[in-house]
């Protein structure tokens, strides 16, 4: 699922690609877009909302006890046939809790695989033409769209 992180983000001329810096306000991103195009020779820069991957584990519960079926056939052959077959929704949701909770954590423990550090989508884009918008007014045409960052 995506989720908003409350973050902004610029670029130069590049509808696609954004910077890996993340700014607070709107206001903030349109500052450091306005300086890079300056510095650039810009002809119009582009701000939005980032927006990050949040992976969501739990909904795996069904299959992961589906697999663990399949493997308790393999061993035991036929008097592994109703092996979990009657596992409660409760039981199944608490296990998808206890997932999500375990995927977290290694997420923690190996800060590397986190999604924000890889890709994010970018929302809200709004291309404002530098040389002849200088009040801060998107280009009719850019407002509202997506795109996806990829930063690897």
């Amino acid at each position: 699922m995506m989720k908003e992180n409350g973050m902004w983000c610029c670029s130069v001329d590049d509808d696609e690609h954004f910077g890996p810096a993340q700014f607070e306000t709107r206001e903030a991103a349109l500052r450091d877009a306005m300086q890079m195009a300056k510095e650039e020779d810009g002809e119009t820069i582009y701000i939005g909302r980032i927006q990050e991957y949040v992976p969501q584990v739990n909904s795996y519960a069904g299959n992961m006890l589906e697999y663990v079926q399949e493997d308790a056939y393999e061993e035991g052959g036929e008097y592994a046939e109703t092996y979990l077959n009657d596992v409660t929704p409760e039981d199944e949701a608490d296990l998808g809790q206890m997932l999500q909770a375990a995927f977290n954590s290694w997420l923690e423990k190996h800060p590397e695989y986190e999604p924000g550090r890889c890709f994010s989508l970018v929302t809200d884009v709004e291309a404002i033409d530098v040389s002849s918008n200088n009040d801060d007014e998107p280009c009719d045409d850019q407002k509202d769209s997506d795109y996806y960052e990829d930063k690897g």
